[in-house]
Order: C-alpha cells, then sequence, then structure tokens
C-alpha cells in the first residue's frame, strides 16, 4: 500500500513537473524601474512629448546564453485615454517578467480632434468620441505604432544593460493597444500605410466644452492647438532610429483589431509574427468581425439613452474578422501569420451587459488563464527559431558527471574539461535558481550539499566561457 501510494505520488510530480515550461511556468523574482523615457514625439496638437515606460525584469533567473525574450505591453482607451498605470497592463508586465522575459509597459501618444458640434448624451463622455472625420482614428493608431516601434528600439538600443535578444520581440496589446500592436508587427511598408496619415485638411476647433473631459492632461489647451494635419512620417516613426536590428516574433491583441488589411508581408525577410487572439462575440466597442467601431455601443446609446449615432467612426476588423480573413486569403494562396484564438461564447446584449457588468464583451473573462495561453504561444515561438536554453557543447563533450543520482545527501559533480570560469546553478523544474556557485577549478570534482532543496526533481546547470550544459537529477 505504502509502495503503491509513493509510486503514485512520485508519478504525479514527475507529470507535473515534466510540463513544466519555461517562458510559461516560471516564477522569477523581479525588478521594475519606473517612467523611464524612451524618445519624444510630436503630439497631435504640434506639441512635443516626453513617452514614458515601465521596465520589468527577472532578476534571480539564469540568464539565457542568447539573451531574455523581449515583450512589449501596450494599453488601450481609445486612442483618447488610458496609460500604462492601469491594472491588467501592470499585470501583464509583472506575470511576463516573472516567466524571464524583459516586460516593458509603454505610454504613447493620445488625442484626436473631436468634432466642433457638441454632442451631448446622458452616456458619459459620449461627445469624446465623436471624432472631426474618420482620418483621426487611423492617425492615433499610425502614432501609437510609430511610438511602440520607438520603444522597441530604445529598448534595443539598452540590450546589454536588460540581456535582452532582439531576435524574440514580442508584444501585448488591448483595445486599442491590439490595433497598435497589430500594426507595429504587421504593417512593414511605406506602401501599405494610409493615405489618411499623411497631410490632409486641417481641422475646425473642437468645442471647448470637451477642453476638461476630452482632451489628454499632455496636450495643448483647445485655444493653442495647431489645427494643421501634417504628414505623420514614415512608419518608423523617429525614436531610436539606429537600433532597426531586431525581430517581432509574436504578437497578442486582446480584442484588438486592425483598420485595413495589411496582413499579407511586402518584407519576406522573415516569417510573419505568431498571432494570439482573444475576443468576445457581444463586444460593443471593437466588433467582432467587421463593421464600424463602436458600433454596439452607439447602437445601445441610440436604443436606451437617446443619443444620437456616433459620428465619423471606421470601419475595422475585429479579431473574429481577421480569423476570417487569415482563412481566406490562405485558401486563395496568400502567406498569412500562424495564429491560435480563443474566442468566448458571450453574447449578452447591451442592457444585460449594462445591467450586469460581469457580461461585458470588452474585458478579460480570467486574465491569469489568458495570460498562460498567451505565454505557451509565445514560447512556442521562442523555440521555433532560437533555443535559448540550449547549450553549444553537450554533456558528452564536457565530459560531465554528477553521482549518485538519484541522491539523498551530497552529490559529486565531476567534470574532466572546460573548468575555466565554471559556475554551477541549481535549479527547479521551472527554471527557478535556487543556489549558484563558483567551482574551484583546481580540482576536478565539486562536492555538493543537497539536504536544504527538500525532495524531488532538480536541475544541476554548469555555465562555462563557451558553453551551458545541464542535467536532472532526483533528490530522495
Amino acid at each position: 500500500m505504502l509502495k503503491n501510494g509513493l509510486f503514485f505520488f512520485l508519478t504525479i510530480f514527475f507529470v507535473q513537473t515534466a510540463i513544466s515550461q519555461p517562458w510559461v511556468d516560471s516564477e522569477y523574482d523581479i525588478e521594475i524601474h519606473k517612467d523611464s523615457v524612451y524618445g519624444y514625439a510630436i503630439d497631435y496638437t504640434g506639441k512635443e512629448q516626453a513617452l514614458r515606460c515601465d521596465i520589468a525584469f527577472p532578476i534571480n533567473d539564469t540568464i539565457p546564453e542568447c539573451g531574455r525574450p523581449l515583450v512589449l505591453v501596450v494599453h488601450g482607451g481609445s486612442f483618447l485615454a488610458g496609460n500604462k498605470e492601469e491594472y491588467d497592463i501592470q499585470l501583464w508586465m509583472k506575470e511576463v517578467a516573472k516567466k524571464g522575459y524583459v516586460a516593458v509597459a509603454i505610454n504613447y501618444r493620445l488625442g484626436m480632434f473631436q468634432t466642433e458640434e457638441y454632442i451631448t448624451c446622458a452616456v458619459q463622455d459620449w461627445g469624446c468620441l465623436n471624432m472631426a472625420d474618420s482620418a483621426e482614428w487611423y492617425r492615433g493608431n499610425y502614432r501609437g505604432m510609430q511610438d511602440c516601434r520607438g520603444a522597441i528600439r530604445y529598448m534595443i538600443s539598452n540590450k546589454d544593460q536588460f540581456n535582452i535578444d532582439p531576435n524574440n520581440v514580442f508584444l501585448i496589446g488591448e483595445s486599442a493597444g491590439g490595433f497598435i500592436t497589430m500594426a507595429s508587427a504587421y504593417l512593414d511598408d511605406e506602401s501599405e500605410r494610409s493615405e489618411l496619415t499623411k497631410e490632409i485638411a486641417e481641422v475646425s476647433a473642437p468645442a471647448m466644452q470637451y477642453q476638461n473631459a476630452c482632451v489628454p492632461p499632455e496636450a495643448f489647451p483647445i485655444g493653442m492647438m495647431d489645427l494643421r494635419r501634417p504628414d505623420l512620417g514614415g512608419i518608423q516613426g523617429t525614436i531610436h532610429l539606429e537600433n532597426n536590428n531586431y525581430r517581432i516574433k509574436g504578437v497578442a491583441s486582446f480584442f484588438g483589431g486592425i483598420m485595413n488589411d495589411f496582413l499579407a508581408s511586402q518584407d519576406n525577410t522573415y516569417p510573419l509574427p505568431a498571432l494570439y487572439m482573444y475576443a468576445q462575440p457581444n463586444d460593443l466597442i471593437v466588433p467582432f468581425g467587421r463593421s464600424k467601431v463602436m458600433a454596439g455601443l452607439s447602437a445601445c446609446a441610440v436604443q436606451y439613452s437617446g443619443c444620437n449615432y456616433l459620428k465619423n467612426v471606421p470601419e475595422v476588423y475585429g479579431n473574429g474578422g481577421i480569423r476570417n480573413l487569415i482563412v481566406n486569403n490562405e485558401a486563395n494562396g496568400v502567406t498569412m501569420p500562424t495564429f491560435n484564438a480563443e474566442f468566448t461564447e458571450n453574447y449578452a446584449d447591451c442592457l444585460l451587459q449594462g445591467l450586469f457588468p460581469g457580461l461585458t464583451g470588452h474585458a478579460v473573462d480570467d486574465i491569469f488563464v489568458r495570460t498562460k495561453s498567451l505565454a505557451t504561444f509565445f514560447a512556442k515561438q521562442i523555440g521555433s527559431a532560437s533555443d535559448c536554453l540550449s547549450s553549444n557543447k553537450t554533456v558528452n563533450d564536457l565530459s560531465f558527471e554528477i553521482y549518485p543520482n538519484p541522491v539523498q545527501n551530497v552529490i559529486q559533480v565531476k567534470v574532466s574539461d572546460n573548468k575555466d570560469r565554471l559556475i554551477i546553478e541549481v535549479l527547479d523544474m521551472s527554471g527557478h535558481m535556487l543556489s549558484r556557485k563558483s567551482v574551484d577549478t583546481n580540482s576536478d570534482i565539486e562536492t555538493m550539499d543537497m539536504t536544504a532543496y527538500g525532495k524531488g526533481f532538480f536541475i544541476i546547470k554548469l555555465i562555462g566561457p563557451s558553453y551551458i550544459a545541464s542535467q536532472r537529477i532526483i533528490i530522495q
């Protein structure tokens, strides 16, 4: 009975630990640098704005040979509001950093010109969503994309400080942030940019009633705004253009979308970034399929609050529409991104969503579950091109031996060659470093006391000047 029970426990423990994945199940301690300025850019009013970010990174991990993957997290807010301090954004930043990434939450340029007509409605700040014309949505998205790419290049310029692998860059965005990250990943040629992002006619001054409710705090007061709409410049923006050597491997869009179809790559240097999508079919803000942005919210406001329909909103592809677009293009022989779509079956209408906010379609149903899903998806992209946890020498090449294994108290680590500046680390099965020590290079055998680690499966890792090697052990 005892023997069978012990066998069952060890089997369950082995299964649980065996499926533990780097970049998914790791739980490192992290450090956060707040409010780093990653660049300056001109906002929609003509004012230069400082752009800030928060940077989170693990502090007790084993740094991969080729560096840590980089993740940018981009907030939503209809290109009008929001910031990097939002709960979901900070949580994503912290959670992915704990998994071994360098994670960065960014602010970007906000604001769009409202109509000169002040629009009253029972829905709070309704007038803020009525743009001077649909070009403002395109221009807001475009500025955000330029800033996102500038933030990536800022981090690449600091890759040595944070041990970043430029070949493994990932993006996470929600709502407007999902639009920005999608554009940053796939709008890869100047020919794909909308004509509305180039020089167009100036606008009339927005109604002064919008001053407090709708104008971002960083912007000029309405009376001081430059109402001209100049060419917004190239798709890369202007920030840290000297550090453009990186590769976006994957992007996650949480109830985001695209304003026009630019998914087919114009640059065939690398495969298209992989795409993770999450959406709900009853989203009132970003349509699930293809229709005008905020169409559902507008219809609800008209029906229940006596409002006018929103003015000057563009037609967009939501994540459901993007999935259909990818499938249809693939059927016609067009190369499309690898994707994983997680869609709920929430069909609550606007009245039910108003009465029961938990039924809303423009939110993440379980952020920890979805974070695990996107982390698993991203991890596959890391392994598909460069296995950063692999060594460039094998255990056999190093004449590397650990005994006894299984062990109860003390192990002997024997290395017959390549001992110069050798470091030995003990890790748990999720990759969390438990201890780290330098080896006496005058001895072929290093004795290590393992009694402090408890029972279970562990990894012994050897790190030298030109190799990393590891072996699993069992402590009984």
